[in-house]
């Protein structure tokens, strides 16, 4: 088993990091599952950020990228263990879920505004303009 250390504001700046590289699809799951995202939500939430994700958890025990490869699968989930039992992370992490949901309300609201009244085309409608033109 491996020993985790405790989070700092420089692991907060790593996380933020790897949540601006993930896709927005998965950007969005997290934002949606703000109200229960907790450190097993959010590693494997990333885990599509993979190179960045094994620097975090390496640097979490303080070893290696190529040692932490090396490392039995279970590790990972001994850092995710470590973490939910940190008593610092958790508070970390409820707090960023709060932050992270009323942000994502935020953002779900302003798109609605900008987005309110404009109406997209219909396939009928771009089909009948792409038959007229294929007439002309």
């Amino acid at each position: 088993m491996v020993t985790v250390r405790e989070l700092t504001t420089q692991d907060v700046s790593r996380v933020a990091r790897m949540f601006g590289k993930a896709t927005r699809a998965t950007q969005e799951q997290i934002a949606k599952e703000a109200a229960n995202l907790s450190a097993m939500t959010l590693l494997l939430s990333l885990l599509e950020v993979e190179d960045d994700m094994q620097a975090w958890a390496a640097d979490l025990i303080g070893v290696t990228v190529e040692e932490f490869k090396a490392m039995p699968a279970s590790t990972i989930l001994d850092i995710i263990d470590q973490l939910s039992a940190q008593d610092s992370a958790r508070d970390f992490f409820a707090r960023a879920s709060r932050m992270a949901k009323a942000a994502w309300s935020k953002l779900s609201m302003q798109f609605s505004i900008a987005t309110a009244g404009q109406t997209t085309k219909s396939a009928d409608s771009v089909s009948a303009a792409s038959g007229a033109s294929a007439a002309s």
